[in-house]
């Protein structure tokens, strides 16, 4: 006897055919898309591929899906693209159009080229910068010293670009070329610096007026920018006028920074203040506090004397790095790129915080049919407030204005029979 027991034929799960780059490539191309075949057509409602960049802390790059007219074929492009010398890990999970699982090799990884792109990806524009400035220091309360002359060409390429390398062509007599250098921190920026001592040198190297022309070059297409230096004389050293004052401040209260008037400065021009406080080998470190690198109202213009570094921002006993600038800027912007062109002055200087002194105590006392509300008169920057409770977002100022008796403000106020909490304010 012969028993059969034929329950259909099986049907093969899906699995991945083919992936271009290949599990475990590297040299990708940041731009380059990512490409899964898959051995019959797939359901892209219920398929989903994931990217993780372990290098940048398992962040999840976005990619941009689009399946191939059968659904076997899923092309997944970033957007923006991958950052260069990162590791990439994926990981695919789906169905078939008849509900069979992904099965077999369903993850794996690659590592993109070693080389200049948008880096983070979070670069819009491709942008080109040259500045020429007159580098001052400034160690008391007398006009600052001129120290050095220096050139600056950078560019930072957007988040869709790459290169092999950038060039700036300078247009002295004779003409000659520079190669910017690539960031090791920052490797979708390009650039060089230059020292001249003199003010002649530099002039005779670096003429205001020309056309200074930027080449990119990678293996799809070339770029050339020109730049045109604006035709400006070197602003006059920017001099803080509170030298004194900025050696010691107290980084508990708000600190308002004074410098001379900017020559000629107008509406169109800029100035720029920037503190770093000093790494352990002496560089510029961590940065603590910068005004905008435009106009007002978040930036400065060339008619601004001052700015107030707010309460908290800078450590206490410390000496921190800072300079000021002046700046006459020229600057276009299209689809793909943006020039700046800056003609500029810069003093060096040091910011001194002392310890950071207690916050004062307020004391009640009652008179009579009064209360005295006292204060140290040395609390500078302190306003009185009072509300109705404690947890109002609304503390009125509408109180006597103190009296100084002794070392103490004063500001006496009636008993009455509705509540009153009082507070001292610092901006």
């Amino acid at each position: 006897m012969m028993l059969l027991a034929s329950l259909g034929q099986a049907v093969a799960q899906p699995t991945i055919v083919s992936t271009v780059p290949t599990n475990g490539a590297t040299g990708v191309l940041p731009g380059a898309a990512v490409v899964f075949t898959f051995s019959t057509a797939m359901d892209p409602a219920a398929t989903s591929v994931i990217f993780s960049d372990v290098t940048a802390s398992n962040e999840s790059p976005t990619v941009v899906l689009g399946w191939s007219a059968g659904n076997t074929v899923l092309t997944c492009t970033p957007s923006p693209q991958f950052a260069n010398n990162h590791y990439i890990v994926w990981s695919v999970s789906g169905q078939d159009t008849v509900g069979n699982f992904l099965t077999g090799t369903t993850g794996g990884s690659f590592t993109t080229v070693v080389g200049v792109n948008g880096g983070s990806g979070t670069n819009a524009l491709t942008t080109f910068l040259l500045t020429k400035y007159a580098l001052y220091r400034q160690t008391n309360n007398t006009p600052p010293s001129l120290f050095t002359y220096e050139f600056v060409a950078q560019s930072a390429l957007a988040s869709n670009r790459t290169a092999t390398a950038i060039t700036v062509t300078i247009p002295a007599t004779p003409l000659r070329t520079n190669l910017l250098f690539a960031g090791l921190l920052q490797p979708e920026q390009y650039q060089t610096n230059i020292f001249k001592p003199t003010l002649t040198n530099f002039d005779t190297n670096f003429p205001t007026g020309g056309n200074y022309v930027f080449n990119v070059t990678n293996s799809v297409s070339n770029q050339q920018v020109t730049v045109i230096l604006p035709n400006d004389s070197l602003p006059n050293a920017p001099q803080i006028s509170n030298y004194t004052n900025a050696q010691a401040v107290n980084p508990s209260l708000p600190f308002t920074l004074n410098w001379n008037t900017f020559t000629n400065g107008g509406s169109a021009d800029r100035i720029f203040l920037q503190i770093n406080k000093p790494s352990l080998h002496g560089n510029s470190g961590m940065l603590l506090f910068q005004t905008s690198l435009y106009g007002p109202p978040d930036g400065l213009d060339g008619t601004a004397m001052s700015v107030t570094i707010p309460a908290g921002v800078l450590p206490a006993n410390f000496t921190n790095d800072a300079f000021v600038v002046f700046a006459h800027v020229t600057s276009t912007t299209n689809a793909t790129t943006q020039t700046t062109a800056i003609v500029g002055s810069a003093t060096y200087f040091t910011i001194v915080t002392t310890g950071a002194s207690a916050a004062p105590v307020l004391a009640i006392i009652k008179s009579g049919t009064n209360v005295l509300l006292e204060w140290p008169t040395n609390a500078a920057g302190y306003t009185l407030e009072f509300a109705s409770n404690l947890t109002s977002s609304a503390w009125s100022t509408n109180l006597p204005v103190p009296v100084v008796v002794n070392t103490n403000k004063v500001v006496t106020n009636g008993i009455s029979g509705m509540p009153r909490f009082f507070r001292l304010q610092s901006p």
